[in-house]
């Protein structure tokens, strides 16, 4: 398992490290550009910090699903699910290293958006006001708040994984190998949208049990398909 997780880190961190690397140090250009009152300095790092913020998400996931899809269902998944190793730890290590690299975009991503923010209140705006400070009391004067929310992120993290793998291996059965990439949008937007229909209104506990119970439906009903449906290329 832990050479799994090796290998998965050591195949997909540059684009991740590259991209977040590149969308901080455009928010420090962005501020440095405000410090220094350089409209020049500012309007190109503002651009430019807008380009890759917009595009973060987007390459995560193409990360995300280009991990799950190179390796299990093209032809280097005969190498893969052919080694002497359970399903599982496959599974699992592909999971836990995307939602690795999901939070690492989504904390880059807020880290980015206060520096840039903070630096535009403080240097335009003329206001004493610094966004790491607000956050830092609110998280310390209401620990419970944020473990919940903390809790909260990390399976909604999960879910999205699990739906994008059982979507991903659906899409590879046989029965959906034509136009197979349509399929999965449609498909993805279809459990989406069902999902979106599934909660208890003001209870916590019980939505994110829904959310572990249906990442863990996903996850089983991958792991069968996978065994005893997929059809590789």
């Amino acid at each position: 398992m832990l050479k799994l997780l090796k290998h998965d880190i050591k195949d997909s961190y540059l684009e991740v490290v590259v991209l977040n690397g590149i969308l901080i140090g455009l928010s420090l250009i962005v501020a440095l550009g405000i410090l220094a009152q350089s409209n020049f300095l500012m309007s190109i790092g503002m651009v430019a910090w807008s380009i890759v913020l917009a595009a973060s998400f987007f390459i995560v996931f193409k990360t995300i699903i280009q991990s799950f899809n190179s390796k299990l269902f093209t032809n280097e998944g005969y190498l893969t699910l052919t080694t002497p190793m359970p399903i599982d730890f496959i599974l699992l290590s592909k999971i836990i290293i995307n939602m690795l690299w999901l939070i690492v975009t989504v904390v880059s991503i807020a880290t980015s958006i206060i520096i840039v923010v903070s630096m535009v209140v403080n240097g335009v705006l003329d206001a004493d006001f610094f966004i790491f400070d607000e956050l830092f009391r609110l998280f310390w004067e209401h620990p419970l708040e944020t473990f919940k929310g903390v809790v909260a992120g990390l399976a909604g993290a999960l879910n999205l994984i699990t739906t994008l793998i059982f979507e991903l291996v659906l899409t590879n059965t046989d029965r959906f190998k034509k136009y197979k990439m349509l399929k999965g949008i449609l498909i993805y937007i279809a459990i989406a949208i069902i999902v979106s229909y599934i909660n208890i209104p003001n209870s916590y506990i019980g939505n994110l049990l829904i959310t572990l119970g249906l990442s863990a439906a996903f996850y089983f009903a991958s792991r069968w398909l996978i065994t005893n449906k997929l059809e590789l290329e």
